[in-house]
């Protein structure tokens, strides 16, 4: 089922311009999936190709976010959104969203609606002070990836000075075993120390698809791609993937992009994404999960 979000979190704002060792945790079996606390229109912006912009939501809070932008023109265009997550030295929180409009051939500028999504966080890991370019990492072990989509997001402590940065990734391990892991990263990519937490939460998984190539096997380096969902449906949306095991050792898997797309040129947008072998071996090939935010 859809995530449809009441009216009344659908909320506009006005918005800032801004310039652009792990852990183990125990996945129990079922568990309520997260909660949506509110949808927001962050912009309507002119993207020329090759072109980005950035936003400040200063209403951050502890949520974990997730960006979306849907083009709205009729040219074929494809757009990356990014989170960023900050906090000064005054105790001020929040989240920088970026929509890219990147360059693969196409040459076409767009119309975008940006949106940012927040969900309740379900789990919280300290993962102490990072110093600028550091990162940590928890394995979420047992892991029900056949079932949920897993999402993450950090919370940055005060710093003693200057503004706190920080992006969150992830993968996704599969042992050969068949044990499932979630593996999000905290990363500091701003310019001082930071205390880092990371946030993580699950979802139902809404859609479900393959790659061309459905029981085949990956070497290491391999991409694939995908376009998924219902155009002009969305504002947002999670991807996830439901890796396989091997008897040859630990499986590695990450999103390596994921964008919205138009380009059926209708103006309905789509989701775009690729998915990599982010490992040492060859792997079968995984299924790839999405959840929507209407």
């Amino acid at each position: 089922m859809r995530l449809r979000i009441p009216k009344s979190l659908l909320i506009g704002t006005t918005v800032v311009v801004a310039a652009a060792a792990g852990a183990l945790a125990v996945m129990p079996d079922a568990l309520a999936t997260s909660g949506v606390n509110g949808i927001w229109k962050i912009a309507n912006v002119y993207l020329d190709e090759g072109a980005s912009k950035a936003w400040a939501w200063n209403n951050a809070n502890s949520d974990i976010y997730i960006g979306g932008a849907v083009p709205t023109a009729d040219e074929h265009c494809e757009i990356r959104t990014t989170v960023r997550y900050r906090r000064t030295s005054t105790g001020a929180r929040s989240v920088v969203v970026q929509a890219d409009n990147v360059f693969r051939n196409y040459g076409h500028g767009c119309q975008v609606a940006v949106y940012l999504v927040g969900l309740k966080a379900d789990r919280t890991s300290a993962r102490g002070v990072l110093s600028p370019g550091g990162s940590s990492g928890v394995a979420w072990r047992n892991a029900a990836a056949g079932r949920y989509v897993y999402v993450a997001g950090a919370v940055p402590g005060i710093p003693s000075s200057g503004t706190c940065q920080l992006e969150v990734d992830s993968r996704m391990r599969t042992r050969p075993s068949g044990e499932d892991q979630f593996l999000p990263t905290v990363r500091n990519t701003g310019s001082v120390d930071c205390e880092a937490n990371l946030t993580y939460g699950w979802l139902d998984i809404e859609e479900t698809g393959k790659s061309g190539n459905p029981g085949g096997i990956a070497e290491p380096g391999w991409t694939g791609g995908s376009t998924m969902g219902d155009p002009g449906s969305f504002r947002a949306y999670a991807v996830g993937l439901d890796t396989k095991p091997t008897s040859d050792g630990d499986c590695y898997w990450a999103i390596s992009d994921k964008l919205t797309t138009n380009e059926n040129n209708d103006g309905g947008a789509q989701a775009l994404f690729q998915f990599s072998n982010v490992g040492d071996i060859p792997c079968p090939e995984p299924t790839f999960t999405l959840a929507y935010f209407e």
